[in-house]
């Protein structure tokens, strides 16, 4: 890492995967990262046996950030420990927009800390915490931030694959709760008849394969057309 770094001072894409040192990368990159003598745009270190310490290097540096827009830490081991660390220092980072956190073992406690993150960070666009150990608590709390309207800018979520997601009641609630996003009407299109009962047959079908990520209807109410016709062309008649 340091070699890499040092070579290439006007680095902005640095790509880390599959392999054995996260945490020693990190305890590097971190205070780089944090007095901005790095200007990094795109980091990605998935697949790096990162842990909750490796994640708090890392959020140290987040905090005072100013160029980092996407960061993928997806299948690490930072757990909800590390994933709170993170959520803290996103708390004042001023410019990622997209993280991901899928296959970390993070369970309600993380995200519930992201949910609160949520609340008060007007640039994160894009969050995958799938693949993880969340259950409807945590969702719960993720969907009520969405709910509220407390967060205007996240547009890409992905649940997919977490416990909740085997829970038919739950995967309802979580996509009721972001389906009343929209302020546009869509809620009613949505019990229509003809489409509503595709949407719960295909909800119930593919339990914890299905992705409850949302496309902020307020925001991209084609896509949602487009994917409910798809739904209607590709399901057979109840």
């Amino acid at each position: 890492v340091c070699d890499v770094v040092h070579h290439n001072p006007n680095l902005r894409s640095l790509f880390l995967t599959n392999v054995n040192d996260g945490d020693h990368g990190t305890s590097i990159l971190g205070p780089m990262l944090g007095s901005n003598a790095l200007q990094l745009v795109d980091l990605n270190l998935s697949n790096t046996q990162l842990s909750n310490h490796g994640a708090g290097q890392l959020s140290n540096g987040l905090q005072d950030n100013t160029s980092l827009h996407q960061l993928n830490l997806t299948g690490n081991k930072v757990g909800d420990e590390g994933c709170t660390t993170i959520a803290k220092a996103l708390h004042s980072n001023k410019t990622l927009a997209g993280l991901g956190l899928s296959a970390n073992r993070i369970g309600d406690e993380g995200v519930i800390s992201m949910a609160h993150m949520l609340r008060e960070n007007s640039t994160l666009e894009f969050l995958d915490v799938s693949r993880n150990e969340i259950g409807f608590k945590g969702a719960k709390a993720v969907a009520t931030v969405l709910e509220d309207m407390a967060n205007s800018t996240l547009s890409y979520l992905s649940l997919k694959f977490n416990p909740v997601m085997g829970d038919s009641e739950g995967i309802h609630r979580v996509i009721e709760f972001s389906i009343k996003l929209n302020k546009i009407g869509f809620w009613k299109f949505l019990h229509e008849d003809r489409v509503w009962p595709l949407i719960m047959r295909q909800l119930y079908g593919t339990h914890g394969g299905l992705d409850v990520s949302y496309l902020l209807l307020r925001l991209r109410p084609d896509s949602m057309i487009g994917a409910s016709a798809n739904m209607c062309n590709s399901t057979t008649e109840l």
